[in-house]
């Protein structure tokens, strides 16, 4: 955590910054609006050491459950530094499968057989490359885990994903697809959307969007 002190231009005042977080994905916390230097500092200095209290109490935690973690990682770091989608898309994919089954574990208990019989029994219900996306996603967090000293090591690294099958795409023939063009003809929304898709090979919601 560093911090420091300096005079806006646009305000005619003092602010502060300080920076937290892992080095490489830092965020600034700014505060405006001194009127001189000493009143910025002390309050940075007031500011950095109720930030470092927050993280000491969280990274001294041996109650942590893995629900509890990845509710802070989402919050400290998907957040603030990827795209609205993904971030909805990490959230849920919590909230309706990783915590229900692998939520109340410690998390500095959690092991690499845990994380693989979720992969098996997921890989029951879902398909393998949804599963892969699980995959992805425990790592990723697993990772901050480690750099914020939470725990050792990423167990989800030891843990295998199935394996997705090979996408196998079904074509039409030049017969077949002026068929169907005819048959969209008739209708205004079908047609354009058909005819754009076979022609440039955009997927489905791309296709949406236009």
């Amino acid at each position: 955590m560093t911090g420091h002190v300096r005079y806006d231009k646009k305000t005619k005042n003092y602010l502060y910054v300080i920076e937290v977080g892992p080095k490489g994905n830092r965020k600034r916390k700014v505060k405006r609006g001194f009127k001189n230097q000493r009143e910025a500092k002390k309050a940075m200095n007031l500011a950095m050491a109720d930030l470092q209290k927050e993280e000491s109490s969280i990274l001294d935690s041996n109650d942590y459950t893995v629900s509890e973690y990845l509710d802070y990682w989402l919050s400290s770091y998907a957040k603030s530094s990827t795209a609205p989608n993904t971030y909805k898309g990490y959230e849920r994919m919590i909230r309706v499968h990783i915590a229900p089954e692998l939520g109340p574990k410690k998390l500095g208990t959690l092991t690499p057989r845990d994380v693989q019989d979720y992969y098996n029994r997921k890989v029951e219900v879902l398909s393998a490359q949804t599963v892969k996306h699980h995959h992805r996603l425990l790592c990723k967090a697993l990772n901050y885990s480690v750099d914020w000293e939470f725990v050792e090591r990423n167990v989800a690294k030891k843990a295998k994903s199935p394996k997705p099958e090979r996408y196998k795409p079904t074509t039409y023939t030049e017969s077949e697809l002026k068929r169907l063009f005819e048959a969209a003809k008739e209708n205004l929304i079908y047609y354009p959307i058909i005819f754009s898709a076979s022609h440039t090979g955009a997927r489905l919601g791309e296709l949406r969007a236009l």
